[in-house]
């Protein structure tokens, strides 16, 4: 997901391998919708 350090920001597409991804790290992530 190219998550690297605490408090940084990453952009994705909204797909389903990326909401996939997501799902499997939701408690560690917050998601907003750009």
């Amino acid at each position: 997901m190219g998550l690297t350090k605490m408090h940084k920001t990453v952009e994705m597409p909204d797909n389903a391998a990326t909401r996939g991804m997501i799902q499997q790290v939701q408690h560690l992530v917050k998601v907003e919708e750009a």
